[in-house]
């Protein structure tokens, strides 16, 4: 097998959620290849994807005259990559993982869903608000208990928690539990999914391990994101803009040097559509884009006029990309 192909192979299970311990250091092992070359700055990354989106948009007009898209926020860069490790991990005590059991035993319990392509806002019994995200799924008890007021996540949803000291909130999905007193914060953790991150616009946030609650992995303050690898227990706390935080609650779209495989994934939760990839040689292929309540029709043919391109088609409510 070539060392091409054995590459489009990893990506493929990397996609699927099934790389080993050991292919996932294969891959930690790429990004250490091409950091050797380093990365370009953001002055460069904005010249450059100020170029493509130039060049896009003129591209698309020819194609399409009579067509306008609209309100397109979009800075649109591409660059071939074979990294699918955030930069800098570090490695956090390496443990079993214990299902989330918060609320076993709990005789009255709430649940709440969203399906793709929807969104919910609800209001907790104790006055704080929860924004549900697309696939999404929250648990919680009719009424919280004495010692703590406890919810169960299920895929991503944005908190305004009430203040209460005697009383902290958590937030148990199946790899990690977060733990706040009162503050604003978002909690992304979607089973199937290798990463899950926790990001603060006010307040402070304690990250902990699910199961594990005396290991705290990370204390949060307000523009600071934690970003988590469920399979090898990998964590780093970044900063992050506060103000794109509630970005997917205005249906923005925001990906920066992104890889098609996780657009695609972001794309299907948020339009329900399915979206089939043929071409395993472009799913690491990485991208750039920042777009607000746009069509999915639109959104996949600026990303198919950029980088190595691609056609794609929709057939019998799914879109496959060839």
């Amino acid at each position: 097998m070539s060392k091409q192909s054995d590459r489009r192979l990893l990506a493929e299970k990397y996609r699927n959620g099934q790389c080993t311990p050991e292919e996932i250091r294969r891959i930690q092992s790429w990004y250490d290849e091409l950091e050797d070359y380093g990365f370009p700055d953001q002055q460069e990354l904005d010249r450059a994807s100020e170029e493509a989106t130039i060049k896009t948009l003129r591209q698309i007009a020819k194609l399409q005259q009579k067509r306008v898209l609209r309100r397109v926020l979009v800075q649109i860069g591409a660059a071939a990559a074979v990294i699918l490790l955030m930069l800098n991990l570090w490695l956090v005590q390496d443990k079993p993982k214990v299902s989330s059991t918060s609320l076993l035993g709990v005789a009255d319990i709430q649940e709440s869903i969203t399906t793709g392509g929807e969104k919910k806002k609800l209001i907790l019994p104790d006055g704080s608000s929860v924004t549900l995200n697309t696939a999404s799924t929250i648990r919680y008890p009719k009424e919280f208990g004495t010692e703590h007021r406890q919810i169960e996540l299920d895929g991503q949803a944005f908190f305004d928690i009430v203040s209460d000291p005697d009383k902290p909130f958590l937030v148990s999905t199946k790899d990690l539990t977060v733990r706040v007193l009162g503050t604003s914060f978002d909690v992304k953790a979607y089973s199937g999914e290798q990463k899950a991150i926790v990001r603060v616009a006010s307040g402070k946030v304690e990250v902990l391990p699910s199961g594990t609650p005396a290991q705290q992995l990370a204390l949060l303050q307000p523009g600071q994101q934690f970003d988590y690898n469920k399979s090898q227990h990998l964590g780093k706390t970044i900063p992050v803009e506060i103000k794109t935080i509630t970005d997917w609650q205005h249906n923005i779209l925001h990906f920066e040097f992104v890889p098609l495989v996780d657009i695609c994934k972001e794309l299907e939760r948020t339009y329900g559509i399915p979206i089939i990839v043929e071409n395993n040689d472009i799913l690491l292929e990485r991208y750039h884009l920042n777009v607000q309540d746009e069509t999915i029709d639109n959104i996949l043919l600026l990303l198919s006029k950029s980088g190595k391109g691609f056609s794609y088609e929709s057939s019998k409510g799914k879109i496959i990309i060839k």
